[in-house]
């Protein structure tokens, strides 16, 4: 009788199995034959990646949500300040390179890769310039960027996991939670999110449609909802400092992130140095979990014994003319990096010296010498700062592998690289900034500069007064580039103003006209004033578009002070 029980029971338990795994069954077979939910997409505050175009440098990655691009480009006619090669990511790349090369990682969110900046004045190569002018050249030494926008302390974290095994770095610079960690979530916060995903991406019985989503349904969790959270309503809530669904990191998270990424660099025998951010005053005051974030990760550099750069105290003084330490609330200006790569370079000098002390005490192999003499021309050397022009590069038959090399002209890749003949290279340019510019070529077989072997010229826009046919503007570009001004007796007083060599005006009072020209054969763009512009002085703003391209695909802006007597 017994027996006969146990075999009913067992029965029982079999049929209750069988009606649940059927029960996922129709589910899941539901949810396949119904249109993908909105609810699905990433939303995080100022940034979302919900399909395809709709940020063209961005791609989704299986473990960290979304990554920077590769071959991106601004538009079909432009490559832009943010283009890229075949690397993802902004900046030198770390393949191919020479066995031996030191390696430094700088990870972070977009104050790593440089929003607002143009390729040359970013952390990375900033930090590269200077370690060269402490004795430790570029040759022997590879700064890559590993920022990218958006990225709260666990993206950065999954992202040093891969940075560890694949680049194999020798010091890491961590700049974690500028920003993103105190963001809203929409719905859930990035752990829960990851959680939910890989879930996912187990098979559809076990993963978060099935037998997991009816568990955690059955003790009353929640499992998501398929309606698109109400971002407009998310971040005004946010924004009254009361977050819907919590932000993006809670504080302890976070603390327990950074204090996972020092143990998992040192675990690869990886020295990290820690910055912890800085941000403009009035963004302390509005949103003070910046303030605590920064604290928490002095904190818990000093726990780890990890090396920790403060740069509050660094970007918090008067700024230098005629930059500013802040392009906006969050992201530091070319010279408000300068200041912070000023106190982070000697750290991270101080740490390679360790580091090849460790390889010779290893017997592993040391940085390689900077080979003599860089035998490489390039044509044409003087180029527009706005780029998009197709260039070509000799070199010695050496330098060359099997690959195609990287190849770099100031902090920006070559795009559409090709091997021409055997010591031959042809690549298009993007935008960096005016001046010298160096010339890099890195492969398997070595890395060789050539400093200073182009000019990039900058845009120019005067005002002559006193011109043959009245008062007018000139602006210095390209051929068939179109040029639209805007002009305001006053521009406004923020503590941050120029923005890739943009001022902002004062618009409620600007003049009532806008300024339009196409640059002719020579570059050069007349925009003669209108007759109703009024005597006196104010500043003046011109954007520049790429021939062929829409309004919208402005390439850099430039301005310029002026007075006038009046009308003629």
């Amino acid at each position: 009788m017994r027996a006969l029980t146990a075999r009913r029971r067992s029965a029982r338990v079999l049929a209750v199995v069988l009606g649940l795994l059927l029960v996922c069954a129709i589910d899941e077979l539901a949810r396949q034959c119904a249109p993908e939910s909105a609810a699905r997409a990433f939303r995080f505050a100022g940034l979302a990646v919900r399909g395809e175009g709709e940020h063209p440098d961005l791609v989704r990655d299986e473990r960290r949500f979304y990554t920077t691009a590769a071959r991106h480009r601004a538009s079909a006619l432009h490559a832009g300040a943010c283009a890229t090669a075949d690397w993802p990511f902004r900046g030198r790349a770390a393949h191919p390179a020479p066995p031996g090369m030191l390696r430094v990682a700088c990870l972070g969110d977009s104050c790593v890769y440089g929003t607002g900046l143009l390729p040359s004045q970013t952390l990375s190569e900033q930090l590269a310039r200077e370690l060269e002018g402490q004795g430790w050249p570029r040759e022997s030494v590879l700064v890559s960027n590993y920022g990218v926008p958006g990225y709260s302390s666990a993206q950065i974290a999954w992202l040093l996991e891969d940075v560890l095994t694949r680049a194999r770095p020798d010091v890491v610079v961590l700049y974690p939670a500028a920003w993103n960690d105190g963001a809203p979530a929409h719905a859930v916060n990035d752990l829960e999110l990851a959680r939910t995903q890989a879930a996912a991406r187990l098979p559809s019985w076990l993963g978060d449609r099935g037998l997991v989503r009816l568990a955690r349904s059955l003790r009353g969790e929640s499992v998501g909802t398929e309606e698109a959270p109400d971002a407009k309503a998310i971040e005004q809530a946010w924004l009254a400092g009361r977050p819907l669904h919590g932000t993006r990191l809670e504080p302890a998270q976070t603390r327990a992130l950074l204090g996972a990424m020092f143990a998992a660099c040192r675990g690869a025998d990886c020295e990290p140095i820690a910055v912890a951010p800085a941000h403009p005053p009035s963004t302390l005051e509005r949103f003070p979990r910046t303030r605590e974030d920064a604290a928490l990760v002095q904190a818990a550099a000093l726990e780890a014994d990890v090396v920790c750069v403060d740069a509050r105290p660094l970007l918090a003084g008067p700024a230098p003319e005629p930059g500013r330490l802040f392009l906006d609330a969050v992201h530091p200006s070319e010279p408000g990096i300068a200041r912070l790569v000023g106190a982070l370079a000697p750290q991270v000098a101080r740490a390679l010296v360790e580091q090849v002390a460790r390889r010779r005490a290893s017997g592993r192999q040391v940085p390689p010498v900077p080979p003599v003499g860089a035998r490489l021309s390039l044509e044409p050397s003087v180029l527009p700062c706005l780029g998009d022009r197709r260039l070509r590069i000799e070199c010695a038959a050496e330098m060359l592998g099997p690959e195609l090399p990287w190849v770099q002209l100031g902090g920006a890749p070559l795009l559409d690289l090709a091997r021409v003949s055997a010591t031959e290279l042809e690549g298009t340019c993007s935008v960096d900034a005016p001046g010298p510019a160096d010339l890099l070529v890195q492969s398997s077989r070595g890395v060789w500069i050539a400093r200073g072997i182009a000019r990039r010229e900058p845009l120019e826009l005067r005002f002559e007064a006193g011109a043959v046919g009245g008062p007018a503007f000139e602006l210095l570009s390209r051929p068939g580039d179109r040029v639209e001004l805007v002009a305001a007796p006053a521009a406004l007083p923020q503590p941050w103003q120029e923005l890739a060599g943009a001022i902002e005006l004062d618009l409620a009072r600007a003049f009532p006209v806008v300024l339009r020209a196409t640059c002719d054969a020579s570059g050069r763009a007349r925009l003669e004033l209108a007759s109703d512009w009024v005597a006196g002085t104010g500043f003046a703003q011109a954007r520049v578009e790429p021939a062929g391209a829409s309004p919208a695909d402005a390439l850099l802006s430039t301005a310029c002070e002026f007075a006038f007597a009046g009308a003629r």
